[in-house]
């Protein structure tokens, strides 16, 4: 009998945590809406640092646009690696950007197409297109111009405009 009253209570004690946690995460989302960036930042670190995904990818947009934190792109790296390393689709491809162009972390085009293959192999249209350019200027893989086209073809069938444009020409 005492266990299952200890079950119970760990059950209720569960639910009412993760009660906390969406009313945390929505309260941050509110304050981020209305540019109340502290209060954001209060309401997301801890759930962050408890490994939620889209928290983490929030804190790392923070930290990339200075919003309510200083600006600082080895801690925006950080959060979105966290985030990505989750399969987080948005901090996979900022993550990737990251790598593409350099701030925060060394630039580095094969962890850059590591990141947006990840992102791409999920449904990306952004990730799919940033492959498609890589492929086409040769960058961090030899140049294959018929790979550059299937992922531009991938990209325009998800809708990117750019992708879509693009494969007009070709």
């Amino acid at each position: 009998m005492k266990i299952i009253r200890l079950v119970v209570l760990i059950l209720f004690l569960s639910t009412q945590l993760l009660a906390c946690s969406e009313r945390d995460w929505d309260e941050g989302v509110e304050a981020y809406k209305r540019g109340d960036y502290v209060v954001a930042l209060v309401k997301w670190r801890p759930l962050a640092e408890q490994g939620r995904n889209n928290a983490q990818y929030w804190l790392g947009q923070m930290y990339y646009k200075g919003h309510g934190v200083s600006q600082d792109d080895k801690e925006a790296a950080n959060w979105y690696r966290k985030a990505a390393q989750q399969g987080y689709v948005p901090a996979q491809y900022n993550l990737g950007s990251l790598y593409h162009t350099g701030p925060g972390v060394a630039q580095d085009y094969k962890e850059a197409m590591k990141w947006f293959r990840k992102a791409a192999e999920q449904g990306s249209d952004k990730s799919k297109y940033r492959l498609d350019a890589m492929y086409a200027q040769g960058q961090g893989l030899t140049q294959d111009n018929n790979e550059a086209v299937n992922w531009c073809r991938k990209a325009a069938e998800k809708g990117h405009f750019g992708a879509q444009i693009k494969m007009g020409y070709i």
